[in-house]
């Protein structure tokens, strides 16, 4: 797994303890590919940061949350995912302001991403519908159901981001590798 993908593995992995393709916009600039580098890292650092700050005040609100406040436990949760769900879209409107990374195949690198951040705000969607639907009347029905909307988010982020293997194959040149080796932004994300 090269670096670059390793990144968004570790960030995504990371974000979400608790629980469409997109193309580049039309006439989207082309842009040096260590800058693109520098945002991708920035603004995807920026998203894996706001989804695990949502997801660790669903988890501490969870924490000292009895079962006589459901609904505010409820409550918390989709505020969860309406957060993460505008994070998904401020890094997916950053990204394609970003530009093309001028680099062999750097279009269709920067459109597998777009796609993975796309199809995540789906999983975070469909997770908010279900959240929104939870019970609050029983406090084990309403354990067991947030358990599957937290199962459904972590399987549907796996899909989400499945296809972030076809960078390795799609970087050729090794360029956002070497890229992100050398990039502060990108090791920040590694820890």
């Amino acid at each position: 797994m090269n670096r670059l993908t390793r990144i968004i593995a570790i960030a995504t992995v990371a974000a979400v303890p608790l629980l469409g393709v997109a193309a580049a916009p039309a006439g989207a600039k082309t842009v040096p590919a260590a800058q693109w580098m520098t945002k991708f890292c920035t603004v995807f650092g920026d998203w894996s940061q706001s989804i695990q700050q949502a997801s660790q005040d669903v988890q501490s609100l969870s924490s000292t949350a009895d079962a006589s406040d459901l609904g505010g436990a409820k409550n918390a949760l989709v505020d969860m995912l309406s957060q993460s769900i505008d994070a998904t879209d401020t890094a997916v409107s950053d990204l394609e302001a970003a530009g093309i990374p001028d680099a062999r195949n750097g279009k269709k690198i920067n459109a597998t991403i777009l796609a993975a951040l796309q199809n995540a705000k789906s999983v975070f969607e469909d997770a908010e519908s279900s959240a929104e639907a939870i019970s609050t009347t029983d406090a084990a029905s309403f354990a067991t159901d947030t358990a599957k909307v937290s199962d459904d988010i972590s399987s549907g982020l796996d899909d989400a981001f499945a296809g972030l293997s076809k960078i390795n194959k799609l970087d050729k040149a090794g360029t956002f590798q070497k890229l992100s080796n050398k990039n502060k932004a990108c090791k920040a994300l590694n820890g």
